[in-house]
């Protein structure tokens, strides 16, 4: 069916282009350039619509309000809806562009842009021969992708103007050797020990990029750099070799402070002016691992293929330093099988705590200032909150997506730096939907399995690096109904209640009755008792070893506004805004209610995951039996 033409609108690089503004197209089809989401300037016509709300045509930019119409419908005439745009300005050289901001009015038809949004575009080489027409159907070039219209992390151009004041950046490509895929199974998790660059005083690194070999992007999920905070001659051996399947060696494990990180759909980061992570040859790691995570698809084995691969990232850093040194702090569920997620559910709720104990012992007064984030799962993620706790009260969400799509993991910078205070919780609250799946779904790095992560970047640096949580035993055994478990051999075995008295662990995780217990389970899950794990480049923060905590004590919930659109998501200011924290205090009162991965086995036919289930709960409740069930 032919599209309807309203004048529509192109969204390029983050900007919509009126097409009467820019030169008349070519004969032949225009080819889109890679680095931008639809980045191309000699569109003759476009239609942009959002697949997460009813088709939208962008019609015209007037008063500095972006309206658009919906096709198909008898009721065409009723008043449009229309997003606010945060500015207008002349492009040198370029169209003239508006700037999404994430802002929209309380009209009818309104709707919040700031969730990654499915973002369906078609253009044709001919104009239709009125407004009122359409784009011919034959020959048109059409296509989808997800996107964030808000938040993204764009590197503003260089301007003639100040191109002599820019620092000349150098480059560090931390990159794979042909690695060699596995046929025979799905996914691959490889890491490689690597040299910091041969510099002699602190450098900042001001931004990094993936470099994936071409045709290589179908394989990868992440890849993550990491400082390895000892220097000794096993890592020194290690840097020379080409890698080898993750965390067999124990220094490897060391390395958990994330230095830069990508996942699937980002194009890499740009920090802001007043940070960059710093390389310090005389106070930081001259080790780094790189974790790239690969995935095998079906038609390898299929077609008998053998794929090898180099892609990595590379990171621009320069000697000019800025006024802060910025840090990643990991936030989330430990991967493991502890973390279960039930078949043939639509919505599935995991929380990973950073409780307060840990962020009291590590952040300065002053707090930190949290300026972006990254929020990942595997396959099964449909959402993704990032909730901050002070004092009984919760604040409104650092980050929030409702519409979280596991093939586009992009930053998101948020609009001002966010503060976090020592004692505040952080929560990274993920929801699933395993109706596709009809066995559970446990906790770990493969991408059958799952997580719940949020990388954070902040300024000025801490010395924590990971924040997780994992569900205590006692919690795991109260969710599926089960009172007191014994070691039998290698198998775990029920002893009560007695209804299911001898039946193994394994038995009760495969036949529990998940569609009249899902609640049931869920609610233990969220309410139960969990073990902290904070840990820094030296090792776990001391103090915390021992600690079985509670679901934080909540006086004064955040709710949603009821407005089509919420605070979030306009873009992020340049400067460091000290009054944000403030903004949010008044916000949130205004809107508050009363109230391991290891060398893996056999898979069981039964469980989604590589796991051994036995060997791992056996293990697991060995020594959680010897620590009196934590």
């Amino acid at each position: 069916m032919p599209v309807p033409y309203y004048r529509p609108f192109i969204l390029a690089g983050g900007k919509a282009f009126r097409p009467k503004d820019l030169p008349r197209p070519p004969a032949a089809p225009t080819r889109l350039l890679a680095g931008s989401p639809l980045e191309s300037f000699d569109l003759g016509r476009a239609l942009i619509s959002i697949l997460n709300y009813p088709i939208q045509i962008f019609d015209k930019i007037k008063d500095s309000k972006l309206f658009h119409r919906t096709p198909y419908r008898a009721d065409n005439d009723r008043p449009r809806s229309e997003i606010l745009v945060a500015s207008a300005a002349r492009v040198e050289n370029e169209a003239t562009s508006w700037i999404a901001s994430g802002q929209c009015s309380n009209q009818i038809q309104s709707f919040p842009i700031n969730d990654t949004m499915q973002v369906v575009w078609q253009y044709h080489a001919k104009e239709p021969a009125s407004v009122a027409g359409v784009l011919p159907g034959h020959g048109a070039v059409r296509g989808s992708r997800p996107l964030y219209l808000v938040q993204r992390d764009t590197q503003p151009k260089r301007s003639s103007h100040n191109q002599e004041s820019e620092p000349v950046l150098k480059t560090w490509d931390v990159l794979n050797q042909q690695v060699i895929l596995p046929r025979d199974k799905d996914s691959l998790l490889w890491c490689r020990v690597i040299k910091m660059p041969n510099i002699n005083r602190k450098h900042h690194v001001v931004k990094y990029e993936p470099v994936i070999e071409p045709g290589k992007n179908t394989y990868l999920h992440h890849m993550t750099l990491y400082e390895c905070p000892i220097n000794n001659l096993q890592l020194e051996e290690a840097s020379k070799t080409t890698g080898s399947i993750c965390y067999k060696d124990d220094n490897a494990t060391q390395c958990n402070t994330i230095a830069a990180t990508w996942s699937l759909g980002s194009e890499g980061f740009n920090y802001p002016p007043e940070a960059g992570y710093a390389l310090d040859p005389d106070n930081g790691s001259r080790y780094y691992m790189l974790e790239t995570q690969y995935i095998n698809p079906q038609q390898l084995v299929n077609d008998n293929l053998v794929v090898s691969d180099s892609s990595g990232l590379r990171l621009y850093y320069t000697d000019q330093l800025r006024l802060h040194d910025a840090g990643i702090l990991s936030i989330g569920i430990d991967p493991n099988w502890r973390h279960i997620i039930p078949p043939g559910q639509p919505e599935v709720v995991s929380e990973g705590h950073c409780i307060a104990e840990c962020t009291g012992q590590t952040i300065p007064n002053s707090g930190i200032n949290m300026f972006a984030v990254i929020m990942h799962t595997h396959q099964l993620g449909r959402k993704i909150r990032f909730r901050q706790i002070r004092a009984g009260e919760e604040l409104p969400p650092i980050a929030s997506d409702t519409n979280y799509d596991p093939t586009y993991q992009e930053y998101r910078k948020l609009q001002r730096p966010v503060k976090v205070y020592p004692g505040d919780h952080l929560v990274a609250e993920c929801t699933y939907s395993s109706e596709s799946r009809s066995t559970i779904t446990l906790g770990g790095l493969m991408t059958r399995q799952e997580t719940c992560l949020v990388s954070a970047l902040y300024y000025p640096r801490i010395e924590l690096s990971i924040c997780y949580s994992l569900p205590s035993l006692p919690t795991v055994l109260q969710s599926l109904g089960v009172q007191k478990v014994i070691q039998d051999s290698t198998l775990v075995k029920i002893q009560e209640p007695k209804s299911l008295s001898g039946m193994t662990l394994e038995d009760r995780l495969i036949s529990y009755d998940w569609e009249t217990s899902f609640q049931s389970f869920q609610e233990a899950t969220r309410v139960g008792t969990f073990m902290p794990l904070c840990w820094t480049s030296k090792g776990v923060l001391q103090g915390t070893e021992s600690l079985v905590a509670h679901y934080p004590r909540i006086l004064y919930s955040y709710e949603e506004s009821n407005l089509a659109c919420s605070d979030m998501g306009y873009p992020m200011d340049a400067e460091s805004d000290e009054a944000n924290a403030v903004e949010r205090g008044q916000l949130v009162r205004s809107k508050v209610s009363r109230s391991s991965e290891g060398p893996t086995a056999a898979s069981s036919p039964s469980i989604s995951g590589p796991y051994s289930l036995p060997l791992i709960l056996g293990t697991t409740l060995l020594v959680g039996l010897a620590v009196g069930l934590r």
